[in-house]
């Protein structure tokens, strides 16, 4: 019984339609904000990061509109910090950003 429920469930996932996806996932966090003070986001990159590879990244995303600062974490190279204006861009605009620099990246969360 529990693995048919399961099974509903995870179908019903699957099945949404967009208008659906909407309800589950509010769309206020895929816009920008009237607020204009900087949020900080966690972002989880697959790869392990060199030296030179994480100061071009930092350097490269922190000239970028909308963001205040980028640094990755020495000690675990695979999660970076980045402060933006959620006024100019949004958090699904900063994690593309770090994807269309070749890197598979994840929003973890704000902070």
């Amino acid at each position: 019984m529990l693995v048919h429920v399961l099974y509903i469930a995870a179908w019903s996932l699957v099945s949404l339609s967009e208008n659906n996806y909407n309800k589950i996932h509010p769309p206020w966090r895929n816009r920008m904000s009237n607020n204009n003070n900087p949020v900080g986001i966690v972002v989880h990159i697959n790869e392990e990061l060199q030296h030179d590879q994480m100061s071009k990244l930092e350097a490269s995303l922190g000239s970028d509109s909308g963001i205040k600062g980028a640094r990755i974490n020495r000690d675990r190279k695979h999660l970076m910090l980045v402060d933006y204006m959620p006024s100019m861009i949004t958090a699904r605009q900063v994690v593309n950003y770090v994807k269309n620099k070749g890197y598979n990246a994840v929003l973890v969360g704000w902070i």
